[in-house]
């Protein structure tokens, strides 16, 4: 089993090889020498095209007192510069590269950049990097699972109203899930903490192993990921590529959020059928922060009823769906706040022990429910605990409650790592090399 995966993993690194991004679908390429508003770009803080004064002077601008490229780029300040709508299709992956350089101003972060959907829904949020020189950016992002899925947008938004951040040399091609592994190592590469191991599983998770043979067998595990922004966070990550990356099957993974929402929301049988019912999916991923407090009975009762009436609507729905309930992240889950967050849960203190980390009582609810419980808490604090003398928490942050491209990498290697196989038991191996050997011989007889 492990050498099959040693020759798939080989035979991705060929594909990968021989595949040329340069011949990739290209979907937008600007380096802003000419009026972005003559290009299909938006800016909300533009005044038109064709005037003497196009654009706000102190906001939103097309500009050459900085540039990457010859002469020109774009300002982002108190304002968003939307991209021209391009076409997508489910699943598949998206590289988005540019220049960036941000003066802060004061302001606490540099910004964001956004994809979204034709009604103009955020689907991929992530931060900017902080940068006084020019730098080079790549981001990716997974084609959505939507009504108007065909329609996807691209836009570079403001935090405060101070920042000033320039854009140059902007493009959008197609990416394989082979070049999306190779932007995972890249980020990892630039993070402080390389000698971190993120957590895995020392024997198959219960819950999980029809997912995992499914996978192991080549087919194809549709994963649908609820919850709130936090969860959006984690889901497009992309962690799901690395996962790919160690089977013959295909884990798809689908965004199902909505800000601000926990369990108390989709319980209800129409919001339980709106974002999860019409995906019918496979796997069932349930976190965020926004399921409610549970230091009363009132609000234990509450908070962990709803999750189990989501997860018995998940099973009436689906007697074979596979369930994970994971732990909260990111916002102020700061160790240096809390050191209990570089601890494993305990689910004896939860949930009938009120007053208890909430992570302790989720793992209880998990336990009782018999669904797979994945801890991201502890892996997010200990390895941001171990860089902060050199990267400070809100360097992992775009906000003071979501992740940035670094902090969402935690995530995709925290996830990625309980998806990954657990290594045959050494006796099975060599049962398996005697076997071989005893019908290698019997062929030569």
């Amino acid at each position: 089993m492990r050498l099959r995966r040693w020759f798939y993993g080989l035979a991705l690194a060929v594909v990968a090889g021989c595949a040329a991004r340069g011949r990739a679908q290209m979907y937008i390429s600007t380096n802003f020498e000419t009026d972005p508003l003559t290009q299909g770009w938006q800016s909300n803080l533009a005044i038109n095209s064709g005037t003497g004064l196009p654009y706000d002077p102190d906001g939103n601008g097309w500009v050459t007192s900085e540039a990457y490229s010859p002469t020109h780029s774009i300002r982002v300040k108190a304002g968003t510069w939307v991209a021209p709508d391009f076409t997508v299709s489910p699943y598949s992956y998206y590289s988005v590269s540019f220049e960036s350089m941000v003066n802060l101003n004061g302001d606490a972060y540099p910004g964001y950049i956004f994809s979204g959907d034709a009604s103009g829904q955020q689907t991929h949020a992530t931060g900017l990097i902080a940068s006084t020189d020019w730098r080079d950016n790549e981001y990716m992002f997974r084609g959505t699972v939507s009504a108007d899925t065909t329609a996807r947008t691209l836009s570079f938004q403001s935090y405060g109203n101070n920042a000033e951040t320039f854009i140059d040399n902007v493009t959008v091609q197609a990416a394989s899930t082979a070049d999306v592994v190779a932007w995972h190592n890249s980020l990892l590469a630039q993070m402080p903490n390389q000698s971190y191991q993120f957590p895995k599983p020392a024997t198959t998770p219960q819950y999980l192993s029809r997912t995992l043979q499914t996978l192991e067998s080549g087919g194809t595990v549709k994963a649908l990921m609820l919850g709130d922004s936090i969860v959006n966070d984690a889901s497009t990550s992309n962690w799901e590529s690395l996962v790919n990356n160690d089977y013959p099957g295909k884990l798809n993974v689908i965004t199902s959020v909505r800000g601000s929402t926990g369990c108390s929301y989709y319980a209800n049988p129409t919001n339980f059928q709106t974002y999860v019912g019409n995906y019918d999916p496979d796997l069932l991923m349930i976190g965020g922060i926004s399921n409610g407090p549970a230091d009363t009975a009132a609000d234990a009762g509450t908070t962990f009823g709803a999750i189990a009436s989501v997860i018995a609507q998940a099973r009436a729905m689906n007697p074979n769906i596979e369930i994970v309930l994971m732990s909260d992240f990111g916002s102020n889950r700061n160790a240096a706040l809390d050191p209990d967050y570089l601890n494993a849960p305990n689910p004896a203190n939860g949930p009938s022990s009120l007053g208890t980390a909430y992570r302790d009582q989720l793992d209880a609810l998990a336990i009782s429910e018999g669904v797979q419980f994945i801890d991201l808490l502890q892996p997010w604090a200990t390895y941001i605990n171990q860089t902060q003398a050199t990267r400070p928490y809100n360097d992992y942050m775009r906000d003071d409650v979501h992740t940035n491209l670094y902090g969402q990498e935690i995530i995709a290697q925290s996830l990625a790592a309980y998806f990954t196989p657990v290594p045959e038991p050494a006796s099975l191996t060599l049962v398996g090399i005697s076997a071989i050997g005893l019908a290698a011989r019997r062929r030569r007889r």
